[in-house]
């Protein structure tokens, strides 16, 4: 693969890629995408379930957080992620989160750490939005 270009849209940077890989590489690849995805999530939903309930018990509000991202050819997409922090964080604004920052629950720590919170990008992967790999 060649970068083609380097953009710069609306704050977020993105590399257009000329894919010239053959088509029986691109399918293998999206079938198992979605097998080991439909895999994890039927063997990690309880773990998603039982995370998505502490979350709610901690602070109200969703269990998930939507993220805005570019995905292949610029095309935006929103991620999936179990929310870590208070539901109220970005009231003023999005701004990424420092060491001990108040707005991260305790729950929110542990999945963080333990990278629990992305779990659910599970969903994006079988949505063909992301890939395991690459």
């Amino acid at each position: 693969n060649v970068a083609r270009e380097y953009q710069i849209k609306s704050g977020v940077q993105s590399v257009r890629v000329e894919n010239n890989r053959p088509k029986i590489y691109l399918g293998s690849k999206y079938f198992l995408d979605v097998t080991f995805a439909l895999m994890g999530l039927i063997i990690l939903w309880p773990v998603i379930l039982i995370f998505s309930l502490l979350i709610v018990l901690e602070s109200s509000g969703s269990p998930f957080y939507l993220q805005e991202r570019l995905g292949l050819n610029g095309k935006r997409f929103k991620v999936i992620k179990l929310r870590s922090m208070r539901n109220d964080a970005e009231k003023n604004g999005a701004k990424w989160a420092e060491k001990n920052d108040p707005r991260v629950t305790r729950i929110g720590l542990f999945i963080r750490k333990t990278r629990i919170d992305e779990l659910p990008q599970l969903f994006n992967i079988l949505k063909g939005e992301m890939s395991l790999v690459g």
